[in-house]
């Protein structure tokens, strides 16, 4: 069972975001603003004929529709307690979890709507995370929203959100495309998806993170280098996806398919924000190095600017090995000299000189910080990182024009 903290003290849901014949237009439902009173009503009565009789599912079903409705009126607290009085009944069954992934989707569009991003991202992986379990929604099943159903408006639940075929969600990128409008509220959003580390252009005039922009360009020029130009046919695992820079770039490649993971919710609302700026779809996962195999095969892993966070770095490339078919992009803070090094198939416990040369793989742990970060405990020479490469099952590791990056093939 899913157990959710409510945290709604730290949300301003109050606070005026678009009208309400706004907010209908951007949910597709702009042609039965009129009927919402109506509706409404109709789910109001059925709700207090329900509650007299304890039909608990019934009454989540009816709360989540209400808060749907709620949502479309721009009445956002009225939304969020009838979305969280949905969850906290449907957590008592446990044969109810899709439809608490549906709860938890359907309050995370309400969370996009007043720009809460980063606690939207959360529940969104909590619903995620149901489906991987539960099997993902069906389109068919997604229909049954307010632009698209024909009834049953009080006894089946309401998506807010239907998720297209593409991956893409329907109303945040009504939302997001409309920012094109608007230079001032596309600064604002950014302001508000923010602290950004990538820095993403969205136009000639505006972009995530300036002060990041030569840094995100060496790092991208050095991987493009050794990059295949089209990636047709491919599909490619972003580790460490942060803002979603890297994994816009392999979709502006071709990739067929893009998984970009993180453990911090607020960098992956950043990523889809990017994903659905450009209109290219990137699979977003709450998800650790260590747990890189629940997600399948890749034919190409980017695995960039993580390494060195780590605590375990070897455990980490062994479990991007078991899962990358093809070619790893692997990078890491490095230091000592530079290039490979060739090392004999045994050395006598006699032997002290060979661990004195330069170029002998040898990785530095941080023990207190290093740049400011404590949360960087690893730094390797190159060649280190190449061994380590080589020993989790990669037959070829060469070196590229960076230092820090190496390219790793099966």
């Amino acid at each position: 069972m899913i157990y959710l903290r409510f945290s709604r003290e730290s949300i301003d849901l109050h606070k005026g975001v678009h009208a309400s014949d706004d907010i209908s237009r951007e949910m597709g439902t702009a042609d039965i603003f009129q009927r919402l009173p109506s509706i409404e009503t109709d789910l109001l009565q059925r709700f207090r004929n329900i509650e007299a009789t304890q039909e608990h599912l019934e009454l989540a079903i009816l709360s989540n529709n209400l808060g749907i409705v709620y949502h479309t009126q721009g009445r956002f607290a009225d939304a969020d307690g009838a979305h969280k009085r949905c969850a906290s009944i449907l957590q008592q069954f446990d044969n109810a979890q899709r439809l608490l992934a549906q709860s938890l989707a359907n309050r995370a569009t309400l969370y996009r709507t007043f720009h809460e991003y980063h606690e939207a991202e959360r529940l969104f992986q909590v619903a995620g995370t149901i489906w991987d379990r539960q099997g993902r929604p069906m389109q068919n099943e997604m229909r049954h929203n307010l632009e698209e159903a024909s009834g049953g408006l009080t006894t089946e639940m309401l998506w807010a959100e239907p998720i297209e075929p593409s991956g893409l969600l329907r109303v945040y990128s009504r939302e997001v495309q409309k920012l094109k409008e608007s230079p001032e509220l596309l600064r604002d959003t950014v302001a508000k998806l923010g602290p950004w580390y990538h820095d993403v252009q969205l136009t000639p005039q505006i972009s995530t993170s300036p002060l990041q922009r030569q840094y995100m360009v060496n790092r991208w020029r050095f991987l493009s280098e050794v990059l295949p130009a089209d990636l047709s046919g491919k599909t490619v695992l972003d580790i460490g996806c942060n803002g979603g820079f890297f994994s816009l770039q392999m979709k502006q490649r071709n990739a067929d398919r893009v998984v970009g993971i993180d453990i911090m919710p607020h960098c992956l609302a950043q990523a889809r924000f990017v994903s659905h700026w450009f209109g290219q779809p990137v699979e977003l996962r709450e998800l650790g190095v260590y747990d890189v195999e629940s997600l399948g095969s890749f034919d190409i892993v980017v695995f960039i600017g993580v390494l060195y966070h780590l605590r375990h770095p070897l455990y980490a490339i062994d479990k991007v090995a078991s899962i990358c078919k093809d070619t790893m992009y692997l990078q890491s803070l490095v230091r000592g000299d530079a290039g490979d090094f060739v090392p004999a198939a045994n050395y006598p416990l006699s032997e002290y000189e060979v661990f004195k040369r330069p170029k002998f793989p040898r990785m530095y742990f941080i023990e207190k910080s290093i740049n400011d970060d404590a949360s960087n405990w690893w730094v390797p020479n190159t060649s280190c990182l190449m061994a380590m490469a080589r020993s989790a099952g990669f037959r070829s590791v060469r070196e590229s024009s960076h230092p820090e990056l190496i390219v790793c093939k099966k």
